[in-house]
């Protein structure tokens, strides 16, 4: 057996060797193996997996929301309150359709400096 300091000074070379044969064989099969030895183990999922992944669409932690005629993907919170996913009420708005009203509001411009800004195209 190696030691961590010899491990170490081969660590380049050990895992080529366990990534070639790691692929050999479909992760089902490498995920299989060690669970009939009892080890834990579980697989590194792909983006789409995980947003097809039933658990997280019954926990509503992801779901999605119409807007305009699409289905929108969300990402909640992933917690229930009395045994509902919190969820918001409206879907996102479309980039640009709430610029008037937050720079009208917040930063307190007119609205025909606003449509002095836009026929510049700065909004």
């Amino acid at each position: 057996l190696l030691t961590s300091a010899q491990r170490h000074a081969h660590r380049a070379e050990i895992i080529d060797r366990i990534q070639a044969l790691l692929r050999t064989k479909s992760r089902a099969h490498w995920l299989e193996l060690l669970h009939t030895a009892r080890i834990p183990a579980g697989p590194i999922n792909r983006v789409d997996e995980i947003a097809e992944d039933p658990h997280l669409v019954e926990r509503g932690f992801l779901f999605k929301m119409l807007r305009e005629g699409l289905q929108i993907p969300q990402v909640g919170l992933g917690i229930r309150f009395d045994g509902v996913a919190n969820t918001p009420r409206t879907p996102p708005p479309m980039l640009g359709a709430d610029t008037r009203a937050i720079l009208s509001s917040w930063a307190r411009i007119d609205a025909s400096r606003l449509d002095e800004l836009q026929s510049e195209g700065v909004i």
